[in-house]
């Protein structure tokens, strides 16, 4: 038996809704394949739903598929989910799931080549990386991110004072080497 049919029997046995939602979030969250993690997704909503319970998940539970629909490259359910999970993310007031809904809607933007409008948004979750001094691996993606779009709208020196890159060092980040180097590079 693998992990995940391990996970998937236990889920079942669970008296709390809330831990069934959260499970079936996380065993998505944790697949490659968008039509499998799609099936845990909508379990997990069904049981949002009939219990009216957890906003939270639900919203997660969005963001969990727009990120899998971008790595598929559809792009317009992609931004359908995302803007969706941002709407009730944002209503519950669960700040680190908004700004990571941030990051997401950030990268389908810079995928559909609209920089501009992706910057607003990786701007938004690093100001809440930095202010909640949280997630540092994030708001290190959200500034690689600010950088790749101002390079590709040629506003780079614009960009280049955002944020404090002392802040990114190799040691601290090492298995963010690449990330760390390639913006050391535009600075």
């Amino acid at each position: 038996m693998n992990a995940f049919s391990e996970c998937l029997s236990i889920t079942k046995y669970l008296a709390f809704p809330f831990k069934q939602i959260e499970t079936y979030n996380s065993l998505a969250e944790l697949q490659s394949n968008y039509k499998i993690a799609k099936e845990y997704l909508e379990t997990g909503r069904k049981i949002c739903i009939a219990t009216s319970l957890n906003s939270l998940e639900l919203g997660k539970s969005f963001y969990i598929e727009a990120g899998l629909l971008l790595l598929e490259e559809k792009y317009d359910k992609a931004i359908g989910c995302i803007d969706h999970a941002i709407e009730i993310l944002e209503q519950v007031g669960y700040g680190s799931g908004c700004a990571k809904s941030y990051l997401i809607k950030g990268k389908i933007l810079f995928q559909s080549r609209q920089y501009e409008s992706a910057i607003e948004y990786f701007v938004k979750a690093g100001k809440y990386y930095i202010r909640e001094e949280i997630y540092p691996t994030l708001r290190l993606e959200s500034f690689y991110y600010i950088l790749k779009c101002a390079e590709e709208i040629g506003q780079l020196n614009q960009y280049k004072k955002f944020d404090d890159y002392t802040y990114f060092n190799e040691d601290q980040f090492p298995h963010l080497q690449y990330f760390v180097k390639e913006i050391k590079c535009k600075i």
